[in-house]
């Protein structure tokens, strides 16, 4: 058996509001317009919550789909965006803002649950983190406000490790990634279970899913064929 099921699922800010009406994540909306399908965003004022290039991606698609207005709300300054220097200003150049240096606080809802504003904190650049870029810190003070339709939230995807309930002993790591039993390995800790892509390793890029896939297909037939 070999498991490839990718990183479907969208990751919460864990803040208040975030199960209202109107909010989303990129996961979702993406694809969905992948399978053919065109929300209707005519009219709507949307905020895109991320720095990454599916942050851009759901940037763009947004307005694309119709919409009045686009913001992207980044915590961090724009130059500290994962996201390529390309997209960014393409989104830009779509008539997309950017905005930077904002912390999502909590999302805002009307009387009929239906999003109606993400509210934000200031932040300031601080001391260099893991990544290599400074971290923000939120700046005491008053909260902004953004008024809004819809939220997509694109702050990155993880694995479902639901396959891990059905199947005794297959083990997955704090992130939803499978185990496997030495690190140029992919068979995890069940005999004949291999595993490849985001499902070992978490989302990166389509090269490093097909180089371990690549990497399992060579396993299987090894452990088929002696």
């Amino acid at each position: 058996v070999y498991v490839s099921i990718g990183a479907h699922g969208a990751k919460k800010l864990r803040i208040d509001g975030e199960n209202a009406k109107g909010v989303l994540s990129a996961v979702e909306l993406l694809g969905a317009v992948g399978e053919g399908e065109r929300p209707d965003f005519t009219g709507k004022r949307v905020v895109i919550v991320g720095g990454g290039n599916v942050a851009m991606d759901a940037t763009r698609t947004s307005r694309r789909l119709g919409a009045k207005s686009v913001t992207c709300v980044y915590r961090r300054r724009i130059v500290d965006m994962t996201a390529l220097p390309d997209e960014v200003a393409g989104a830009q150049a779509e008539g997309c803002e950017v905005v930077q240096l904002m912390a999502p606080v909590r999302i805002e809802a009307n009387e009929s649950g239906e999003a109606a504003a993400l509210w934000v904190q200031p932040q300031i650049i601080g001391e260099v983190d893991k990544s290599g870029r400074p971290r923000p810190v939120k700046i005491e003070g008053k909260e902004e406000v953004i008024d809004c339709d819809t939220v997509v939230l694109a702050i990155g995807s993880k694995v479902s490790s639901e396959i891990k309930d059905t199947t005794a002993g297959l083990d997955t790591n704090k992130n939803g990634t499978y185990i496997v039993r030495a690190e140029d390995s992919c068979e995890t800790s069940v005999d004949g279970v291999f595993v490849g892509g985001d499902a070992k390793h978490g989302p990166l890029t389509v090269v490093m899913a097909m180089k371990t896939g690549r990497e399992a297909a060579v396993a299987i037939h090894k452990a088929l064929m002696g």
